[in-house]
């Protein structure tokens, strides 16, 4: 078992998936469940996956601050990129994916949202 003593106080929620992945790189920390049985995501692999959507959200000119929308069900995915937004210094903007169109116009118009984030096509 991991000494919890171990792990630094990250400073931002942000810093969370990398004080977890350096101490507890746990091969189970996100399970969904699937046909079989239930699929798992490492601490390491949330951490670089959340990284590279940061990396792709700064590419795309999201900056500290900006707003940055999250269409999406309730999945893995929506934690990533709820980490990847915080990573930047910007502002997630949660939208359920069962609003009306009118809805989510008025919820990206209200928040300023620069980018979205969807979790399928039709979104």
């Amino acid at each position: 078992m991991t000494d919890v003593t171990r792990i630094a106080i990250p400073a931002t929620l942000a810093a969370l998936p990398f004080a977890v992945a350096d101490v507890f790189d746990s091969p189970r920390l996100v399970g969904v469940s699937r046909a079989g049985g239930i699929a798992y995501t490492s601490a390491a692999a949330l951490r670089d996956r959340a990284g590279a959507l940061g990396l792709g959200l700064a590419a795309m000119g999201v900056r500290p601050g900006d707003r940055v929308a999250i269409i999406s069900e309730s999945r893995p995915e929506w934690l990533e990129a709820d980490l990847a937004i915080l990573m930047r210094g910007a502002v997630s903007v949660p939208v359920y994916p069962t609003v009306s169109a009118p809805q989510v116009e008025a919820i990206l118009a209200d928040s300023g949202a620069m980018v979205a984030v969807v979790s399928n096509v039709a979104q």
